[in-house]
């Protein structure tokens, strides 16, 4: 729920049963009321001029609050002021406010400012983890900042691939892990041609050709479980067995003519 921004005035919970209260007429009793209220609106810490509040009171009830105590009464006349006694004891008075404005001020710069260098240093951590993409892509990057204050960076536009598209250390290494049957360096240029032959442009090359490895690598994985491939092995393994060096057969034939092999 929004805070209220209503100014307000405080009262003892037994104002109404005070010794100097008590004997009041409700009349009198509620224009020291509207005493404090005016006051605490218009910023007057408890001194009212006399001309006003003749204007807004009667003159008796001025003169009821005036002697509602002999000593410590609740308004006393000085020159051409009524002034509410006590008045800074119990209402904010003007300085206090601005003091309360000021810190408050205060504090929302430095909130703002916070929350500016946050955002900035977030900004520039995307540009430094972006700048090797960047500077293998030579795009340009978008800084945008989202309704919750994350910081994004995004390539401006997509582009059709470069001739001179090259595999850096960082693609290397994502290979070693995640396509290890892929001769990474072999498939370049068919990739390259196949890309360059659609024409199709894109916003991340880099993302592209990890996905065209990730392809290479399912090929691989299927061609090596094949039972074309497994065949070839078995029969491999059948011609080692009868004209490899070591068999038996290839061994009685040496003995007849050392020149057999």
């Amino acid at each position: 729920m929004p805070r209220d921004a209503r100014l307000y005035m405080t009262f003892p919970n037994d104002f109404p049963w005070h010794p100097k209260v008590l004997r009041l007429s409700a009349a009198v009793k509620w224009a020291f009321v509207e005493m404090n209220g005016h006051s605490r609106i218009n910023d007057l810490d408890g001194r009212i001029p006399a001309v006003d509040a003749e204007f807004m009171w009667n003159r008796k009830i001025l003169d009821a609050l005036v002697n509602s105590h002999p000593t410590r009464p609740l308004v006393v006349r000085e020159g051409d002021d009524y002034v509410i006694r006590d008045y800074a004891e119990h209402q904010q008075t003007k300085a206090e406010r601005e003091e309360l404005h000021e810190k408050r001020a205060a504090a929302g710069a430095a909130g703002a400012a916070a929350r500016e260098s946050k955002r900035q240093a977030s900004a520039k951590q995307v540009l430094s983890n972006s700048k090797q993409t960047e500077a293998e892509l030579e795009i340009e990057l978008e800084i945008t900042t989202t309704p919750n204050g994350v910081v994004e960076a995004a390539p401006k536009r997509a582009h059709s691939i470069r001739p001179d598209f090259a595999i850096t250390q960082r693609m290397r290494d994502w290979a070693s892990e995640q396509t290890p049957l892929v001769d990474i360096d072999a498939k370049l240029p068919e990739f390259i041609d196949y890309w360059r032959g659609i024409g199709k442009a894109q916003r991340d090359w880099e993302s592209v050709w990890r996905n065209g490895m990730r392809k290479q690598q399912g090929f691989a994985e299927k061609d090596r479980g094949s039972p074309r491939m497994a065949k070839a092995d078995v029969n491999a393994a059948e011609y080692r067995r009868l004209y490899g060096a070591d068999n038996e057969r290839t061994r009685g034939l040496q003995a007849l003519d050392p020149g057999i092999s």
